[in-house]
């Protein structure tokens, strides 16, 4: 479905840890745009990913970064940040992962919003707290699980197999309630 890819040799590498740049472009692949909107949202952003992103990351992730940044998934200020610190190419987080997942699935307003939650893994209290209400709104709906100890894990990578069933769950609970994401900036809606 054009949700996840490959490298050029035509491996997927399942067990190889997700780079925070391969995390986010494929949760930009959770909204369903036409190729249209996806051209307007990439010349939107082009010229200030430009200023941002190395030369050689333009050709194979601006589009997807265009999206990110459209639809809310990371800032861009959060994407400087990333780039200044050399973090794009890092292994991703667990913690991280969430955080941009639940933003993909327009599930952060509900997590922003919390005031009061728990959280039941044995290793809450490592999960940084502003990325707490995220982690706490995927558990609940089954998204993100803990190990066989009940353990999180929010520090440690992921690899690029555990990222294509987070995407599946998110992607099958989004089906069931009928969200989708809505960017009234590039699409008009008759209702």
């Amino acid at each position: 479905q054009g949700l996840v890819s490959g490298y050029n040799d035509g491996t997927f590498k399942p067990d190889a840890a997700m780079s925070t740049i391969e995390a986010l472009l494929f949760c930009a692949r959770i909204p369903v745009l036409d190729s249209n909107t996806k051209r307007l949202i990439v010349t939107d952003w082009t010229d200030e990913l430009r200023m941002v992103l190395p030369a050689s990351m333009m050709s194979w992730a601006a589009s997807d970064l265009s999206v990110c940044l459209a639809t809310g998934i990371i800032s861009m200020d959060e994407l400087s940040s990333l780039t200044n610190r050399d973090g794009l190419m890092s292994a991703i987080p667990r913690e991280d992962v969430a955080k941009y997942l639940a933003r993909a699935m327009q599930l952060a307003p509900m997590a922003e919003h919390l005031t009061t939650y728990t959280l039941d893994f044995a290793d809450t209290s490592a999960i940084s707290q502003e990325i707490q209400p995220y982690v706490y709104v995927l558990s609940n709906y089954g998204i993100v699980k803990g190990d066989e100890f009940n353990n999180f894990q929010p520090k440690s990578s992921l690899n690029r197999a555990s990222m294509t069933s987070l995407l599946r769950r998110g992607l099958e609970f989004m089906t069931a309630r009928g969200i989708s994401v809505e960017l009234p900036q590039y699409t008009t809606n008759k209702w």
